[in-house]
């Protein structure tokens, strides 16, 4: 089988996923918006990277070039988004077990100033995990990655809960040009039943993103993608991060959300020490206007350890 092949049945698998989408009901719509300062940074554009602590969010096949030095990565961020009081949490690893890459993704939002009718103030908080696992096909001098990934939706709403189970698959294709890697995911296959202890049900609407990310060189990345909604409704991202800087590695960005004609503009910055990584993005805001809404900061660490590198005995 060649490569012209390879690429033309897995663009006809996601295209026919796409085909399948549902129209949206709407559900934890805000496990949508991204997460990791890096990722975020580079405008989303991240479906394509996918090579970090956060990759079982982005891409299930991306655990695969996280956990390819065989070291584990763990990380988390927090973000307040737009100022609205949404609190937003996300933790995250990647390791290699029984010779294959695994990741875990738990991600958290809450909001705790609802108003009532009754002038009374309610809460919600809304959790997402997820354990993922991919499986590399070398062929023809490509590397194909085929992943996916399990969740678990959990929402308390005042005084009602709801769970739900959903899945993610996930592809990465390298080799066709040096330094590219094309990179696809689809979430929530099916659409996601998030049943309600009322009775009542909504849907997790599927989500497909399709990009890629482009090494110019060890130390400058391009990336680009969009995400396409089940409603039709279609979001552009992207970004670059150079790392040429010492320890210093900055990002930039664009996102047109879905259903908005302009674009946000996305920049930040990360600092390694080590297997230490500190990083931090600014996201404009062109979703909420009202009193009180603004610009998003984001805020990540992470940690990797038990390397290739590390683990390889001292030369004699």
């Amino acid at each position: 089988m060649n490569r012209t092949t390879i690429l033309a049945l897995a663009l006809m698998l996601f295209v026919g996923l796409m085909a399948a989408a549902q129209e949206p009901t709407g559900a934890n719509p805000v496990f949508k918006n991204g997460v990791d300062a890096r990722a975020l940074a580079m405008g989303g554009a991240f479906v394509g990277v996918a090579d970090g602590y956060s990759a079982c969010y982005w891409n299930a096949a991306g655990v695969a070039k996280a956990a390819a030095d065989q070291s584990i990565k763990v990380g988390g961020m927090n973000t307040n988004l737009f100022g609205a009081g949404i609190n937003y949490s996300f933790a995250g690893a990647t390791w290699t077990l029984f010779g294959l890459p695994w990741g875990l993704s738990v991600s958290l939002v809450s909001i705790t100033d609802i108003p009532l009718p009754d002038g009374s103030m309610g809460s919600d908080t809304e959790l997402l995990g997820a354990f993922c696992g991919a499986f590399p096909v070398p062929m023809n001098g490509m590397n194909v990655v085929v992943g996916a990934a399990g969740k678990f939706y959990s929402q308390t709403l005042l005084d009602e809960t709801a769970n739900g189970i959903g899945f993610d698959a996930g592809l990465l294709i390298d080799g066709l040009i040096p330094g590219l890697t094309i990179g696809a995911a689809a979430y929530d296959l099916g659409g996601t039943k998030v049943t309600w202890s009322t009775g009542s049900s909504g849907i997790v609407d599927q989500l497909f993103r399709v990009g890629f990310g482009f090494a110019l060189s060890p130390d400058f990345t391009l990336a680009a993608g969009v995400d396409l909604y089940a409603g039709g409704e279609m979001a552009i991202r992207a970004g670059a991060e150079f790392r040429g800087i010492g320890p210093l590695a900055v990002r930039a960005g664009a996102v047109r959300p879905a259903g908005s004609e302009q674009f946000a503009l996305t920049v930040g910055a990360g600092l390694t020490l080590g297997n230490l990584g500190v990083d931090f993005a600014w996201l404009q805001n062109n979703m909420i206007v009202g009193e009180g809404a603004s610009d998003t900061i984001v805020l990540s660490a992470s940690f990797s350890f038990g390397g290739a590198e590390e683990m390889a005995p001292p030369s004699q």
